[in-house]
């Protein structure tokens, strides 16, 4: 501009730009009145300073990014860290979904449960009938699971408005189960019930929550001596079995022991079992394995004893069980009504039941088949003799 007035200089202009570049620039008000002011919209003050440039350079280009109150509200979720670190894949959309690995060139892109439509982070989390069917066995409402959403981070944000902090921690508990589930079909081609995924992510809620509660007294609880084992009256067995699940091989395992009332070994097996699905499944495979060892025995009367507490609690329900795990409990439960009494099931606790989670943790690390009848395996012998010293 000329020096000391509000017009351009015209003869500077031409000597830096082409003509009709001029004629623009000249066409482009000057008010004297009005002074320039330096505005920085990423700070309170107006005013731009390095810290202020570094976090606004530090903001996420994607239009994806949620508020911030999700994330905060991810890092304080009462739940282990792995479903955290989930939630904010989920939030980002940094899962490896069949539409990622189609423009990878890796997949067809296709849902591989429902194989219908294109599997993005949505369809994986509340668009697959899988996925909304055990968000409503958990009892979740529909409208989280029925609205048309158009990103996951909405779903998400819309999620944590409206749910209590326990309740968001069994929602990202069960879609982190779901994702497992979905990928062990991927894997393994081994797909495990729906009600496992919630009985799951309702039983790593409760242990979260109980491992992390403040003690309800300050005063120090008296010295209880655990629970041993006991035996039965004259003329009736005792049977402690249990099954065991090693997660990073895929291999389960049972273990059995059955002793008189004198506490003598009568018989007993330890041996691997096929898994096709979670821990929980492999206690039911250990009663009915042990149940058909009891009728082939012949005994008159047997207390069949397991430290699996929810599955003696359902065997022992009177009302029908229309979960799907009482589905799977139904061949065992069938076997103990045909005995007319001869066979009964009861709980015992891990300390009074360590014969027999010995055999199983053995069986389960040495994929191995081991059967005695009144001399028992070296690896227990010391168990058995210390439930003898504490009972007689």
């Amino acid at each position: 501009m000329v020096p000391g007035q509000a017009r351009w200089d015209r003869t500077k202009l031409l000597a830096h730009l082409p003509p009709g570049d001029v004629d623009s620039i000249l066409e482009v008000p000057i008010f004297p009145d009005r002074a320039d002011t330096l505005v920085w919209s990423d700070h309170d003050s107006g005013l731009y300073t390095v810290r202020s440039g570094y976090l606004f350079l530090r903001q996420p280009p994607s239009p994806l990014s949620p508020p911030l109150r999700l994330w905060k509200i991810l890092a304080k979720l009462p739940t282990i860290p792995k479903v955290r670190s989930f939630g904010w894949c989920c939030g980002r959309e940094a899962l490896p979904v069949g539409s990622r690995l189609r423009d990878a060139g890796l997949s067809d892109g296709a849902c591989p449960l429902c194989g219908a439509g294109l599997e993005d982070v949505l369809h994986v989390l509340p668009d697959c009938p899988d996925s909304s069917a055990a968000l409503r066995q958990a009892g979740f409402a529909d409208s989280l699971l029925t609205a048309d959403w158009a990103t996951t981070v909405n779903w998400l944000v819309f999620a944590a408005s409206s749910l209590s902090m326990s309740s968001l921690a069994l929602f990202f508990s069960i879609l982190w189960g779901l994702w497992r589930r979905r990928n062990t079909w991927v894997h393994e081609r081994s797909l495990y019930p729906l009600h496992l995924v919630v009985e799951d992510a309702v039983s790593l809620c409760h242990d979260y929550t109980s491992a992390f509660a403040p003690p309800r007294s300050p005063l120090p609880l008296p010295l209880i001596p655990p629970p041993r084992w006991r035996p039965t009256p004259v003329g009736s067995v005792k049977v402690n079995i249990d099954g065991a699940f090693l997660p990073s091989a895929r291999l389960g395992a049972v273990g059995v022991i059955a002793r008189d009332s004198s506490g003598a070994v009568l018989r007993g097996f330890a041996k691997p079992v096929p898994v096709h699905g979670p821990a929980s499944t492999v206690e039911v495979s250990a009663l009915f394995v042990d149940l058909e060892f009891d009728i082939a025995n012949g005994w008159p009367s047997a207390l069949i004893e397991s430290d699996a507490v929810v599955l003696v609690n359902k065997l022992r329900r009177p009302t029908v069980d229309l979960s799907l795990l009482g589905d799977l409990l139904a061949p065992s439960r069938a076997l103990i009504a045909a005995s007319h009494g001869c066979l009964r099931v009861g709980f015992a606790s891990r300390s009074a039941n360590s014969a027999a989670h010995a055999l199983t943790s053995w069986a389960c690390h040495n994929d191995n088949v081991i059967s005695f009848s009144s001399v028992c395996p070296e690896l227990i012998s010391r168990i058995v003799l210390d439930d003898l010293s504490s009972t007689f």
